[in-house]
C-alpha cells in the first residue's frame, strides 16, 4: 500500500503549468533511486507533443457531441512508433531558451507535466493525495502514470513461469499505486531490458498482450500494460529514445482521449459544479448554483481545451465564464476564468510588451478576488505563478520582486507552518534564479525562524 502525502495547490509553479497536463513517474519493483532518476529523465525529455505528433486529430471532434472514432490502442501505439520514427529529429525543448524567455513549439503542442514520486523508508512509493479543488482547476488531475521498471534489477528468473509470476507483482504493485488517483486515464509500465535479458526466459511475454491478460495481467478493454523499451550502448541512444517517444505518444494520446470524454460528460449532465466553498452552503442555496452552472461550465470547458493545446478555443471559454460569472457575482469561478484566460494567452507564445501588461492587469485582479474570498493558499499560488513566469522574461526582475513580496506578505496567513516552510522555500529558490541573493538570504532567514 502507497503513503500519502499533502500536496500544496500547484505553490511555486508558473502560470504557463495551467496549461500542462499532469503525468506521474513512479518506480516500479526492485530499482535504485539512481537508476530512476536516470531512466525517469530519458522518460520526461519527451514533454512537449506537437498535435500533428498524435494518430488522430482531436481538433476536429474536440466540441462534438458524437463519440470520436478511437483506434485501437495496439494499431495506435503501432502508429505511435511510426511517427516518432518519422519524427526522431523532433526533440522537446526547454521552458526557456538562453535569452531567459520562454520558448513555445511553432504550433500547438500538448505538454506533459512530470513529476516524480519518491519512497519513503520502509520503500513505499509516496502518492500524492487528491486535491478538493480538482473540479475548479482541471491541471491539479493527475491524467497519467507512467511506472519505470528496470528488468537488470529484478529478481532472475529460470522459467517462463517464474517470469509470468514475477509480472504479475509487477503489474499489481504497479496498479494498486495508480488506482489511487481517481482521475487517472491513462497508466502504462515502462520495462527497460538490457541485451542480456532479452533472450532470458518469459521475456517475450513482455510483448504478448494475450498471455498475460489469461493470466491476469492487464484487462483487455485497456490494451496493452507493459512498454518494453531495450537498452542500447552509449554510442546508439537513439533506438531508445525514439521508442521511449512512442510509448509516451501512445499514453498523450489516451489523456486527450480522456479529455474528450470529460467534455462530453459535461455536455450530458445538468447539475451544479462545486467547489470546496458551495460544500459549506445550505440547501436553499441549490437555486443560486444552478444559476451559475452555465458560467462554470464554460469555465470548465477552458481548462480542458487549455490542456488539449487549444488555445484559441479554450479563450473563447473563458471569455464566456467571465461575462457570466461578473453577471452572478460568482468571484471564485471570475478569478478561476481569469487565471485560465492568462495561461491561454500565453500559451500561444505572445511574449510582446502589450500582452504581458495585459496579463499582469488581470493578475491584479485575480489577487483582490481571492483576498476578498479569505482564500490565501489560491491568493499566494496566483501570485507565486505570475512570479515564476516573470523570472523567466527578459528585464522583468522589478515585476518578480513584486509579486514574490506579495506572495510573501499574504502568505503570513497560510495554515498549517508547514504550507508556509514550503512556500519560503520556493521564494528562496525563485530569488537566486533572479539573482536578488539579498532577498533569498531574507527569506532564508525568515524560513530559518
Amino acid at each position: 500500500m502507497a503513503m500519502f502525502s499533502e500536496v500544496d495547490l500547484e505553490l511555486g509553479t508558473s502560470l504557463q503549468d495551467l496549461a500542462s497536463v499532469r503525468v506521474l513517474l513512479l518506480p516500479v519493483g526492485h530499482i535504485s533511486q539512481e537508476r530512476f532518476d536516470e531512466l525517469a529523465a530519458l522518460v520526461s525529455a519527451t514533454s512537449r507533443i506537437p498535435l500533428r505528433s498524435l494518430p488522430r486529430r482531436i481538433a476536429e471532434d474536440a466540441d462534438s457531441s458524437t463519440p470520436s472514432k478511437m483506434p485501437s490502442r495496439i494499431s495506435s501505439l503501432a502508429k505511435s512508433r511510426k511517427v516518432a520514427s518519422i519524427d526522431s529529429q523532433m526533440t522537446s525543448r526547454s521552458l526557456t531558451g538562453d535569452g531567459g524567455s520562454p520558448e513555445y513549439e511553432p504550433e500547438d503542442s500538448v505538454c506533459l507535466r512530470y513529476e516524480k514520486l519518491e519512497r519513503d523508508a520502509s520503500g513505499e512509493v509516496i502518492v500524492p493525495t487528491e486535491s478538493e479543488w480538482e473540479e475548479y482547476r482541471a491541471s491539479l488531475s493527475v491524467w497519467g502514470a507512467i511506472g519505470i521498471f528496470d528488468h537488470n534489477s529484478a529478481v532472475a528468473v529460470d522459467s517462463t513461469k517464474d517470469a509470468l509470476k514475477l509480472y504479475k507483482r509487477t503489474f499489481e504493485e504497479f496498479a494498486s499505486i495508480v488506482s489511487q488517483c481517481r482521475s487517472l486515464s491513462s497508466s502504462k509500465c515502462f520495462v527497460f531490458i538490457p541485451p542480456d535479458s532479452v533472450s532470458k526466459p518469459g521475456v517475450n511475454l513482455l510483448s504478448d498482450t494475450d498471455t498475460l491478460q489469461g493470466a491476469g495481467i492487464g484487462d483487455a478493454s485497456r490494451g496493452d500494460v507493459f512498454g518494453v523499451i531495450p537498452y542500447a550502448p552509449e554510442n546508439s541512444q537513439e533506438g531508445v529514445k525514439m521508442e521511449i517517444r512512442a510509448q509516451v505518444l501512445h499514453v498523450a494520446d489516451l489523456i486527450l482521449q480522456s479529455l474528450n470524454n470529460r467534455i462530453r460528460t459535461y455536455k450530458q449532465t445538468s447539475g451544479p459544479i462545486l467547489s470546496p466553498l458551495d460544500m459549506k452552503h445550505s440547501v436553499e442555496k441549490h437555486s443560486t448554483l444552478k444559476q451559475r452552472r452555465q458560467g462554470r461550465l464554460e469555465k470548465c470547458f477552458g481548462d480542458l481545451y487549455l490542456l488539449m493545446a487549444l488555445p484559441a478555443l479554450a479563450r473563447t471559454k473563458y471569455e464566456s465564464a467571465i461575462d457570466k460569472t461578473k453577471t452572478n457575482g460568482d468571484r471564485l469561478w471570475l478569478a478561476g476564468s481569469l487565471e485560465g484566460y492568462n495561461a491561454a494567452a500565453l500559451s500561444t507564445g505572445d511574449f510582446t510588451r502589450e500582452n504581458v501588461d495585459a496579463v499582469l492587469k488581470k493578475s491584479t485582479e485575480i489577487l483582490k478576488l481571492y483576498k476578498r474570498k479569505r482564500l490565501f493558499e489560491l491568493e499566494v499560488a496566483a501570485a507565486m505563478k505570475i512570479a515564476t513566469f516573470l523570472s523567466r522574461l527578459p528585464k522583468k526582475r522589478r515585476e518578480t520582486l513584486h509579486y514574490a513580496k506579495y506572495a510573501a506578505e499574504a502568505g503570513v496567513l497560510l495554515k498549517p507552518v508547514k504550507k508556509r516552510i514550503a512556500l519560503h522555500s520556493q521564494l528562496v529558490k525563485l530569488m537566486m534564479d533572479v539573482n536578488a541573493h539579498r532577498k533569498a538570504a531574507l527569506f532564508l532567514y525568515q524560513l530559518a525562524g
